[in-house]
């Protein structure tokens, strides 16, 4: 048992156990920060 950031962590593991990835559970689109300059961040 786990509560606040612990309990995240262990959700957050058992995702990794299951094969489900961060990218699964994001709604909307994805930006590859490191593509990005300096006026698109604002």
């Amino acid at each position: 048992e786990g509560t606040d950031l612990l309990a995240r962590c262990f959700c957050h593991e058992i995702d990794h156990l299951d094969g489900v990835l961060y990218t699964t559970k994001v709604e909307g689109e994805l930006v590859d920060s490191n593509s990005m300059s300096e006026d698109d961040e604002q």
